[in-house]
């Protein structure tokens, strides 16, 4: 054999091994966001607290010190310019009971919660922190109302919220389920007068 068919036998086996890696990278890609195939592609997905997530999480403990921060990413956003912004509701996931101006409600039935939630947007992030606890939230939900909880009715280590991200055409969702580190810490107000040095 000659050195140069050497060459182009070796030129034609990396050139195959190159087509067998792309098409391993391209089946590998598509496979990800269709989640092992088993749904459509994914072209709105979103990092949760640095986790991808394509459909949705639970079990994420957020508070006051630990927000929920959430970057939105869509798959060939890059290429398009209409691919950007988000729209985020907050609902229950949970159900307790609480006083509403002394009348008892069903915290399932509340229709949105973003009142009891301090959240920061930009183009392509959202950072979502709890005004408190349970009560705080409410009382951000009611800002003009008295709220009491039936603390014995609150189910504890369950998500007790789902925040919804929506693609910017709402077409496509996230979801993450959210349950609060502390259910009843309201703070703690110190009396300066009483405080001594």
């Amino acid at each position: 054999m000659s050195g140069k068919s050497m060459t182009l036998q070796v030129g034609r086996i990396v050139t195959y091994v190159l087509i067998v890696l792309l098409l391993v990278g391209v089946v590998g890609f598509v496979a990800y966001f269709t989640n092992g195939f088993s749904e459509g592609f994914k072209t709105f997905y979103a990092k949760v607290n640095g986790e991808t997530v394509l459909d949705g999480i639970d079990g994420v403990v957020i508070s006051q010190d630990e927000p929920l921060e959430v970057d939105v990413r869509y798959t060939f956003g890059a290429f398009s310019k209409k691919q950007t912004g988000f729209e985020i509701e907050i609902h229950p996931d949970a159900d307790f009971t609480f006083f509403l101006d002394g009348s008892a409600h069903s915290f399932a039935e509340v229709e949105e919660l973003k009142g009891g939630f301090e959240i920061v947007e930009d183009e392509n992030s959202v950072t979502i922190i709890p005004k408190g606890g349970v009560e705080s939230i409410l009382r951000g939900a009611f800002p003009e109302s008295t709220i009491i909880v039936d603390r014995d009715s609150v189910p504890a280590d369950t998500d007790l919220f789902t925040v919804v991200i929506y693609s910017f055409d709402r077409k496509s969702s996230v979801f993450v389920c959210c349950r609060l580190k502390d259910l009843f810490i309201e703070g703690v107000t110190l009396d300066k007068e009483a405080i001594e040095f």
